[in-house]
């Protein structure tokens, strides 16, 4: 999968965070006020990788919404292009 944005809202202190592969493995974005963070063919992720998101210190409650374009692993080369 090809992430393109994450957004996270509905908090008004505090900091989210989106890591790949676990709270302690590659951290993608942070977010310390309502917003959005984008990509552009940066950030694959591979078959088995998975995104979680850390909510610290938040008031409120946090939604949020992650884009992305699937892309077939054998397609991956001429997706890149």
């Amino acid at each position: 999968m090809d992430l393109r944005r994450w957004s996270a809202w509905g908090f008004t202190a505090g900091t989210v965070s989106l890591f790949k592969n676990g709270a302690t493995g590659t951290q993608l974005g942070s977010l310390s006020a309502p917003g959005n963070v984008t990509w552009s063919s940066q950030e694959i992720l591979a078959p088995r990788d998975r995104l979680v998101i850390v909510a610290a210190g938040i008031t409120g409650a946090v939604q949020w919404e992650i884009r992305g374009v699937e892309v077939e692993s054998r397609w991956l080369p001429e997706y890149l292009m």
